[in-house]
């Protein structure tokens, strides 16, 4: 079982870690080039460690540096040894998690008055043998040999596999977990409604209190924007159009089946974050379908890193599209939409791509992330924020 840790509100970041194969025929070699140049322009630095036998695009989900000078990662896991060799290489304590929280579904944050939060998705899964018992309780009997699957999931039916063992599990129960893995109090604990598989798929903080939420409204309202565009573009391209028709339909397709399989909606988040005093911004930013149990889809500006720079203005770091006519156009309204909705400003947005046609499916390396490996930019590092700057 997987401890994913999403990372952190906005900040000023100090490093990104990114594991690497160091090979230019594979395809994080390019979007690590990428952030090494992005890295250059915002002040911050990206440090590499070998890949090894570690999946590249879930470095985010084996670990997090909650600390300064600390981290933390789930304890008994196939990660421990990394989490060791991690923190001997770059001069971090390693402290295992009191707690496991399956599939991710975390963002720290600190509150002006330097009191730490952390949002958490509400269908967080905790330890086995934590969720056998909430579980037991819910359906009853005994489902030891469906964790057995969970543990090697690897050979199993992903998407039967989750359905049955991803549930909403009570709040307190999960608020009483966090308290223990981050040592936060417990009214700084928020459990979120889910829309999707990770938080950092359908939700983005952007500096306290506010929080980018997709809305598939927002979404559709751009596509149906751009169809009436192009519809009075006479040079217009009929494959753009087809393509735009497409999106829109798989993007509405989509919404409905998350919508049936989380039992929530951007209304319930937004109505939730609301009630404990944040922000939500509704922003259209997720277009297509998900694919495999992890429900990333084809375009996801929502996945993203967000520097702070020193005058307070953010750099949002993201995932870039396929660079057809249609997908510019959305990469343009989201970036303008983005710099009209977030209060602290926005100065840079950058879209990272990695090296076009890989595997001559006329994708770029992040398209590939998103369809195939159902990962994005945020899933491949870990943030290290700048702890004497946030004081």
């Amino acid at each position: 079982m997987r401890v994913s840790f999403k990372g952190h509100d906005a900040c000023p970041i100090k490093n990104i870690y990114i594991a690497t194969r160091y090979n230019p025929n594979a395809h994080d070699f390019h979007i690590n080039n990428e952030l090494r140049n992005i890295a250059g322009q915002e002040g911050f630095k990206i440090k590499e460690f070998p890949q090894g036998h570690h999946p590249m695009e879930w470095s985010q989900d084996v670990l997090t540096i909650n600390r300064k000078n600390s981290l933390i990662f789930i304890n008994n896991s196939p990660w421990q040894n990394l989490a060791m060799e991690f923190g001997q290489r770059f001069g971090f304590k390693t402290r295992p998690a009191d707690a496991s929280f399956e599939c991710g579904n975390v963002f720290l944050g600190k509150k002006p008055d330097g009191e730490q939060f952390v949002l958490v998705g509400d269908q967080t899964m905790m330890s086995p043998d934590d969720m056998l018992k909430e579980l037991n309780k819910i359906h009853g009997g005994d489902l030891r040999k469906m964790f057995a699957m969970v543990a090697q999931f690897h050979g199993g039916n992903k998407e039967a596999i989750y359905n049955v063992v991803r549930q909403k599990v009570p709040a307190e129960v999960l608020k009483q977990k966090a308290v223990k893995a981050f040592r936060i109090e417990s009214e700084n604990v928020y459990v979120v409604p889910q829309t999707n598989y990770h938080l950092d798929t359908f939700i983005r903080p952007v500096g306290y209190p506010y929080v980018l939420v997709n809305d598939p409204e927002f979404a559709l309202k751009n596509l149906e924007e751009l169809a009436g565009e192009l519809s009075q573009d006479p040079l217009r391209s009929e494959a753009d159009f087809q393509y735009l028709l497409r999106l829109h339909e798989s993007t509405k397709r989509e919404a409905k089946r998350l919508r049936e399989k989380y039992g929530n909606s951007a209304d319930d988040v937004v109505k939730y974050l609301e009630a404990q005093d944040f922000k939500p911004i509704r922003i259209g930013a997720v277009y297509g379908e998900g694919k495999g149990e992890t429900n990333c889809c084809d375009i996801n500006f929502i996945n993203a890193f967000v520097h702070k720079r020193p005058d307070g203005q953010l750099a949002y770091i993201t995932n870039g599209t396929t660079q057809n006519n249609v997908d510019r156009r959305l990469e343009e309204m989201f970036k303008k939409q983005l710099g009209e909705k977030a209060p602290c400003g926005v100065a840079k947005v950058h879209f990272v791509r990695g090296a076009h046609n890989f595997d001559n499916s006329g994708l770029n390396s992040i398209s590939h992330y998103l369809i195939n490996a159902g990962a994005g930019i945020h899933c491949e590092g870990i943030e290290e924020p700048d702890f004497d700057a946030l004081g």
